[in-house]
């Protein structure tokens, strides 16, 4: 049992360190906490929280600041309902 639990520290410890790396930081996340679950005082699996932690909300900031501009310079046409958009006019069908 015990050496199970040290084979699933090593690899989600070694996994969340290359999700790091590529900068997968919800799954670093996930497998910082498997790690924290298993071993409470496991300090790499701590610090490597923390850093994707910080990592995701630099990604996010980045995120919202991009899509802030494209909304910014979105045409004033994508902000008109249907009927302002396109001549509307009924159909008559005939039966």
């Amino acid at each position: 049992m015990y050496r199970k639990c040290f084979d699933a520290r090593i690899f989600e410890l070694s996994q969340s360190q290359a999700e790091i790396g590529l900068k997968n930081f919800a799954e670093c996340i996930s497998d910082c906490k498997k790690v924290l679950q298993l071993d409470q005082e496991n300090r790499d699996a701590k610090l490597l929280l923390r850093q994707a932690v910080s990592g995701q909300k630099e990604a996010d900031k980045k995120s919202k600041a991009v899509f802030a501009s494209i909304l910014a310079q979105s045409p004033p046409f994508l902000t008109l309902s249907c009927a302002q958009r396109i001549d509307c006019k009924p159909i008559q069908i005939q039966i």
